[in-house]
């Protein structure tokens, strides 16, 4: 048996985190929704982001860190949750 310290645990928290994916259906129907890297775009603005990681904040909610490019500022960062993703199509 192995015995984990707190610094392996939280190694692994951080590993999963940073390869979370939001999925949907079960064995061979099971689809990728969110991952990062995944392009997506504001509905109504037309605006393009790109999915920088998917975040757990406690058991029941999940974030959506995405950024895009701007000629004015070095870049810009929006956090996502649930409902919010309803504004958004994938690319």
């Amino acid at each position: 048996m192995i015995t984990l310290t707190q610094k392996d645990i939280f190694k692994m928290i951080k590993i999963l985190k940073e390869n979370l994916s939001v999925f949907a259906g079960d064995g061979e129907n099971r689809r990728v929704l969110i991952r990062p890297g995944l392009k997506i775009k504001n509905i109504k603005s037309g605006i393009n982001y790109t999915i920088v990681d998917v975040q757990s904040d406690g058991d029941k909610d999940l974030f959506i860190n995405c950024y895009r490019a701007d000629e004015d500022k070095v870049g810009v960062y929006i956090r996502l949750d649930l409902k919010d993703l309803k504004k958004f199509e994938r690319i």
